[in-house]
């Protein structure tokens, strides 16, 4: 496959525990369908149920045509702006994957760190309600919505512990 930046042959290597192709020239990624929010899981358990491949959440992004073409089957890639932040990332129409240039994986990461940070109470609940959609929904294994619900469930009682001190106590003691 060749780099939609650089047009580079694509080499494979382990990312985060998952295989993804990387240009060695520019240094650009090429994550398969679902690969980076496999590789986002691995970097940060916490960051595991918000989902950042614009299929999943296609209502957080915003579509542009782009100049870039997948390294799969040669389609126009996309332009895709993450909701609320300046990183845009190529995505396949078809779904076949998405590229993400050299500095986009840790500005993923961060927006998703700050997304954590600024979700209130309410926003964690409306989360806790997705991942209880999800067991049916057969988006993912039931294991791995489970452990969605666990983290989210835990992200709860860390937001109570600081600002509802006792009360927080008290969910932190809840059997897990």
């Amino acid at each position: 496959m060749k780099c939609p930046s650089c047009k580079s042959q694509l080499e494979t290597i382990d990312f985060k525990s998952v295989k993804v192709e990387r240009c060695p020239s520019c240094g650009g990624l090429w994550f398969d369908d679902h690969e980076l929010h496999k590789a986002q899981r691995t970097e940060d358990p916490f960051l595991g149920f918000l989902h950042v491949d614009p299929w999943e959440n296609p209502d957080k992004f915003k579509l542009a045509p782009g100049s870039r073409v997948c390294p799969k089957d040669q389609l126009p890639l996309y332009r895709a702006t993450y909701d609320g932040s300046d990183i845009t990332v190529d995505v396949c129409q078809d779904e076949h994957g998405m590229w993400l240039d050299q500095d986009d994986w840790r500005a993923i990461l961060d927006w998703a760190h700050a997304h954590l940070a600024q979700d209130s109470f309410g926003g964690y609940l409306k989360h806790l309600g997705e991942e209880f959609a999800e067991v049916f929904s057969g988006h993912g294994t039931p294991a791995q919505e489970a452990k969605d619900i666990w983290v989210v469930t835990k992200l709860i009682s860390y937001k109570f512990l600081s600002k509802a001190p006792i009360l927080g106590r008290m969910i932190s003691q809840l059997p897990t």
